[in-house]
């Protein structure tokens, strides 16, 4: 019994032990420190909680903006967003306020404990400002500084100092940096951004704009190397020399876009030992086709191919990436937007609808790289005033349409076309406005429809079926010439009482007065007022003289006239006779026996 009994007892100490190994927490595992604003409203309080952490602790950061500076970490450290409570580097940010403080926002420094590392993740660390010889604006360490996904914004060290955001200085460790963006960073010597004075610098999917260092690595400076892919570098200021240096090792920097499509390697890199930067990424851009107004061109930007025109399949950090489209001469079009930013290695399509006719581009801006793309655009026409006229005068016309221009030198030329005819320039152009063109049609345009062809000073023709001209030949109409009238009289009878008749010479042959007693009579003298001077009077045709026409003249004119009825008539007694032959034969049949 006491056998089973000391077996027991040791069954259940075993199994107590396993329970308390089960729920004790492994000694070294990393503590999580949960604060936010509540908690820590300042340096002293956040730095409170740093004091409590051992190595490998996690300080987890609620979504919110923490105004510290100067604070110092005395082992290994992470620092990062509550990615439970939604944090990131929109919304989590440490700000140094740009207060001159001894170790910028956070570090370590050589005179507290040497090779502790510190990670930053999901993180905005901004204003941060150092007077540390060792520099390092927003972090300064002896250890290995670990770096995802984090913003640094306007981080920088004093003149003479190093590494405007980050500083890895005498502990002999690396940085690593992984899609993360550098912003505005500078330094007074090497390292604008990022700078390790004995070890390797490793950075992929990054970006660095506006950083600068007056004297030599203004992105990133790595003493023993550097090694950066796939990153944007964009107007990095490189007062001294370069944008990338190492003083004793290599510098591998393929895949990067660098702002321009035709980077200089030799103002890019400065390295001890081996540099490149093939390939790189290149800017281009695709647009649809526009010739005439009406139409519009999607226009769009890419950074997907290298500068060898293959194509890469990695993703940069563009997304925020800003481009600008801008029409030039700015009346020759609109955009719509005329800037955006990228994403996902693209940027937004714009749309150029154009204004006016003629020769047009569209400047597509991404850092320090302008592609232009050219449009020439043919106007159009929608109609002609007047679209007739006689051809016996010169013809103000005026034709409307759209996209009408003309340079300082030189005008349209507007042609009227005609299969046979040899072209007529119009005369006196001008435009008045993109809608509307003057000019004057030649007096004597022959006859017939005219099609209407404009040229604009570039030499782009437009021409609309529906839009003609029609001239029309004068035709005079006949006008009645005016004649004096004449006073006409009988004329002198012949003497002998009672004759009649008189004289016929002035062409009357009416009756005469009568003589009284062999007197002749007077003749009789028919006058009219004349007309007054210069009033035209109808001429007078006389009349051809009117014989009586003959009998049989009459009888042929009736029958003509009447020849339907005169039928008529004869086929209808033709009928009855015929049918009073039947009817009497049908009575008295023996009439008709033989």
């Amino acid at each position: 019994m006491i056998g089973r009994e000391k077996y027991s007892f040791l069954t259940l100490g075993f199994a107590l032990f396993l329970l308390f190994a089960m729920v004790m927490p492994v000694s070294g595992s990393p503590h999580v420190f949960p604060i936010n604003t509540t908690i820590v409203t300042n340096s002293a309080q956040f730095q409170a909680v740093i004091n409590e952490t051992n190595s490998g602790d996690i300080i987890d950061l609620e979504p919110g903006t923490y105004d510290v500076h100067n604070l110092t970490f005395y082992n290994t450290l992470t620092i990062e967003s509550n990615i439970t409570m939604l944090g990131n580097t929109q919304n989590t940010t440490l700000d140094g306020q740009s207060i001159l403080s001894a170790r910028g926002i956070i570090g370590n420094g050589t005179s507290d404990v040497i090779g502790t590392s510190i990670i930053i993740r999901n993180l905005t660390l901004k204003n941060g400002w150092t007077e540390h010889p060792s520099g390092g604006g927003a972090v300064l360490s002896d250890g290995d500084i670990v770096v995802f996904s984090s913003n640094f914004i306007n981080d920088s060290a004093l003149p003479n100092h190093y590494g405007g955001a980050l500083s890895d200085h005498g502990g002999g460790g690396n940085i690593t940096v992984s899609g993360s963006n550098f912003v505005n960073c500078s330094a007074g010597i090497f390292g604008g951004a990022i700078y390790d004075d004995i070890d390797f610098v490793s950075v992929n999917s990054s970006s660095f704009v506006n950083d600068y260092a007056t004297a030599s690595g203004s992105a990133i400076y790595g003493e023993d190397g550097v090694n950066a892919t796939f990153c944007r570098f964009s107007n990095i200021l490189p007062t001294d020399s370069n944008i990338i240096e190492s003083y004793i090792g290599d510098v591998y920097a393929p895949d990067n876009w660098w702002g321009t499509n035709n980077p200089v390697q030799s103002t890019i890199l400065s390295a001890g030992g081996i540099s490149t930067i093939n390939p790189w990424l290149n800017l281009t851009v695709t647009s649809t086709p526009v010739t005439k107004m009406g139409q519009t061109s999607s226009i769009q930007a890419y950074l997907t191919s290298y500068n060898d025109s293959t194509l890469q399949y990695n993703n940069i950090p563009t997304n925020g990436m800003p481009v600008s489209f801008t029409v030039i001469p700015t009346t020759s079009g609109t955009m719509n937007p005329s800037s955006g930013t990228f994403m996902t290695m693209q940027s937004p399509a714009s749309i150029f609808t154009p204004s006016i006719g003629g020769p047009a581009t569209v400047e597509v801006t991404v850092d320090a790289e302008t592609i232009p793309i050219n449009f020439d655009i043919a106007p159009i026409l929608t109609g002609i005033t007047p679209a007739n006229a006689f051809n016996t005068t010169a013809i103000p016309i005026t034709i409307a349409g759209n996209g009408f221009y003309n340079t300082t030198t030189t005008l349209p030329t507007v042609n009227l076309t005609q299969n046979g005819y040899n072209n007529v320039t119009l005369t006196n152009v001008n435009v008045s406005s993109v809608t509307s063109i003057n000019g004057t049609i030649p007096l004597g345009i022959p006859a017939g429809v005219w099609n209407v062809v404009i040229t604009n000073p570039d030499g782009l023709e437009s021409t609309n079926a529906s839009v003609t001209f029609t001239a029309t030949q004068y035709v005079p109409t006949p006008t009645m010439t005016p004649t004096p009238i004449v006073t006409q009289h009988h004329g002198t009878p012949y003497n002998g009482g009672g004759q009649t008749g008189g004289n016929t010479q002035n062409g009357y042959t009416g009756p005469q007065p009568a003589s009284q007693g062999g007197v002749p009579a007077k003749p009789v003298v028919v006058q009219q007022e004349a007309p007054p001077e210069n009033t035209p009077i109808a001429s007078i045709t006389a009349l051809a003289p009117v014989q009586n026409p003959s009998i049989l003249a009459m009888v042929i004119l009736t029958l003509q006239e009447y020849q339907f009825w005169l039928i008529l008539a004869v086929i209808i007694i033709i009928l009855v006779a015929v049918l009073r032959r039947w009817w009497i034969k049908r009575q008295n049949p023996l009439l008709f026996k033989k």
